[in-house]
């Protein structure tokens, strides 16, 4: 699991040494983060360019201190060199640049914070401010909406460190985060039948999935996986589709146009017209799905028909 630098915490200290300390605690947070199973801390490129007191960087901590403070030297260098870097990552599933999420700290541009909201992981931050002695950080959202053409801003919330004692207050989320932890679209679809046992996947969403870069990967994931949960919660009676929030069918100008498009062959090489799809972002991300019912068991299912770029 990965953690995600704020680099909004980056300031100048009064001082060289308080801004020694500023790192020592950094890396005590993130030894304690390890010991729940974090692995990589991920900064922006610029990382090195950071402030940590004046005209004193981040480099010139790496290049003062390298005798005296080991430690943290060894753990800078880790993050300097640890590539992809945020803005990479989040660039490169950019697939319009006009689209790419905005997120906003009290007006600044938040590229950990935001990283961490679309990866469904967790900041970490200097312990240098009132503001940072939180486990969530709000942001403001922006994203472009491809069904209304327009603009979104919504609030959201991100899980957040900058002290040991913060990794305790998120137990519950990380146990449940080690529950849904799948590598990449490979071991997704290989272990599909013991991840998501309530649903069911047509064979050419296989290459669709093992195609997803990192950060689609994460909300797809995120999304069969609430799908999946969403169906537990029906092991008897009718399934009501439209009790899951984030499901919406398609206006029947597109079913109309787009029928063969939108009709997928299933397991049972049955023949479906798929109009109830989630969405995912950046860019205009599609799952379609299509409820099915067990008839030798009534077990409410959905069959997984597509997963990719809204269809035209």
């Amino acid at each position: 699991m990965n953690i995600f630098l704020n680099e909004l915490s980056f300031k100048e200290a009064n001082s060289k040494e308080q801004s020694h300390e500023w790192i020592f605690n950094l890396l005590q947070t993130y030894k304690a983060a390890q010991s729940k199973g974090f692995t990589d801390i991920k900064a922006p490129s610029n990382f090195a360019l950071l402030p940590l007191s004046v005209n004193y960087k981040v480099t010139d901590f790496l290049h003062n201190e390298y005798k005296k403070r080991k430690d943290e030297i060894d753990f800078l260098l880790s993050i300097s060199y640890n590539e992809p870097y945020i803005d990479d990552i989040l660039s490169k599933e950019d697939e319009n640049k006009n689209r790419l999420h905005e997120f906003l700290y009290n007006d600044l541009n938040a590229c950990g914070l935001g990283a961490a909201h679309l990866l469904n992981s967790m900041s970490i931050s200097l312990d240098n401010d009132p503001q940072w002695d939180k486990t969530s950080i709000g942001l403001l959202k922006s994203f472009f909406n491809d069904e209304t053409n327009k603009i979104v801003q919504e609030p959201i919330k991100i899980n957040h460190v900058s002290k040991p004692s913060h990794i305790d207050s998120h137990q519950k989320w990380i146990e449940n985060k080690k529950r849904k932890s799948l590598f990449d679209g490979k071991e997704l679809w290989l272990k599909r039948k013991d991840k998501f046992p309530n649903l069911i996947f047509c064979e050419r969403v296989k290459k669709q999935i093992t195609d997803l870069g990192n950060v689609h990967f994460e909300q797809v994931k995120n999304d069969l996986f609430e799908l999946d949960d969403f169906c537990s919660r029906y092991q008897e009676g009718s399934l009501d589709v439209h009790k899951f929030p984030k499901l919406t069918p398609e206006s029947e100008g597109r079913l109309n146009k787009l029928k063969d498009k939108l009709t997928f062959e299933c397991p049972d090489k049955e023949n479906r017209l798929f109009s109830l799809h989630t969405r995912y972002t950046p860019g205009p991300g599609r799952i379609y799905i299509y409820l099915h019912v067990d008839d030798s068991s009534k077990h409410n299912k959905l069959i997984i028909g597509y997963i990719g770029r809204k269809i035209d």
